[in-house]
């Protein structure tokens, strides 16, 4: 069984009077639980807890023979704690949120598989995310905070990351190129754009193809792929209106729907 590991605590419950019991996404992108005795804090010396939401731990568990979902932290120590992040409402809600989306999409991490090392498919979960934590608070600490260009890349990354990212290269339905000035359409069930012309003709509508500048969400999509996380600012363009078709999109692809995201109302 492996019993070191490091994670980022993406849900906390109380448990008895002191304790905790916490799911950690894991540098895997695989996530585990583990209780936490004494990890409230508190008690005759006052102790602190260091136990939050985006907090990232190293942990060593007690070594058990059993395949319980369940692990017993035997001692834990911050590597990477946020301080502006918690004190703002609009940062802690998308940080929630965030959250949120990747408790959905991750898996369960078996530490008694010693070939578990090897799979390294769902690492980029976890690299979008300490991404995306880090960069709240970094922001908060210029004094820029934009919560839709963090979202954006957010999103964005992890749709890159699931495989789910829709293709801006050629019209899903004919296959010919879409032209950006020529208002390419999102569809959700077809798993990408098609151009004006087949969109039209499905949904019946007048076939006079749009010309003009190039819509946010095609160039959304046209900038995700080569954008580094930390250049999330140039995602500038974005509105809400955008966000919601993006967050639209990933739902679909998911089986989501917005009301399994108690912090979007919060959000948007």
């Amino acid at each position: 069984m492996k019993t070191k590991v490091e994670g980022i605590i993406i849900t906390k419950v109380p448990y008895r009077d002191r304790d905790l019991i916490c799911k950690l996404l894991l540098r895997s992108g695989k996530r585990i639980s583990v209780l936490f005795y004494g990890g409230r804090g508190g008690g005759s010396k006052k102790k602190s807890s260091v136990l939050e939401l985006g907090h990232m731990l190293a942990l060593e568990l007690k070594r058990s023979n059993s395949n319980s979902d369940m692990q017993i932290a035997k001692e834990w120590n911050p590597i990477w704690v946020h301080n502006k992040l918690r004190n703002d409402h609009r940062a802690f809600y998308l940080m929630c949120l965030f959250l949120e989306v990747i408790l959905k999409i991750s898996l369960e991490e078996n530490l008694h598989d010693d070939n578990a090392g090897f799979d390294q498919e769902s690492e980029g979960i976890f690299r979008v995310l300490s991404n995306g934590i880090y960069h709240i608070e970094a922001s908060l600490k210029k004094g820029d905070f934009k919560s839709h260009q963090h979202l954006g890349a957010f999103i964005g990354k992890n749709m890159l990351e699931q495989g789910i990212f829709p293709a801006v290269g050629g019209c899903s339905v004919c296959g010919g190129q879409l032209i950006a000035e020529q208002g390419p359409v999102l569809s959700a069930d077809l798993g990408g754009f098609s151009c004006y012309s087949c969109y039209s003709i499905e949904n019946k509508l007048p076939a006079n193809i749009p010309t003009g500048e190039i819509g946010p969400l095609f160039r959304f999509f046209e900038v995700i792929p080569a954008l580094k996380y930390k250049n999330y600012a140039e995602l500038c363009f974005l509105d809400g209106q955008t966000l919601k078709q993006i967050l639209n999109y990933f739902c679909y692809q998911f089986h989501f729907k917005e009301s399994d995201f108690k912090s979007l109302p919060f959000v948007f």
